[in-house]
């Protein structure tokens, strides 16, 4: 018996609002990768962030328009969601 399974993906739009127009220079989708999944890991532990990191993936990043796309499997999109709800600072530098 062969099975298919589809994978869903979810892709979420993220806009960086920096706090008193300060950002962080050189910051690379890959950074933006580790922050992110250190940030499910602070909230919901290392299963979590160990689960989100196999699908999480930085598709579109602009420093200069502070925009980022993130895809993430969709079972998992709304931990990766509410981490970053929580975000407040990157790199030293407060956001919104």
């Amino acid at each position: 018996f062969d099975v298919m399974v589809r994978v869903k993906h979810r892709y979420l739009l993220i806009e960086l609002v920096w706090n008193k127009n300060r950002y962080v220079e050189g910051l690379t989708p890959f950074d933006i990768f580790k922050i992110v999944r250190t940030l499910v890991e602070s909230h919901f532990g290392m299963v979590a962030a160990g689960a989100c990191s196999v699908s999480l993936q930085v598709k579109y990043f602009n420093a200069a328009a502070n925009t980022l796309i993130l895809r993430c499997l969709s079972e998992y999109h709304r931990l990766v969601w509410a981490s970053l709800t929580f975000c407040t600072n990157i790199a030293g530098v407060g956001v919104f």
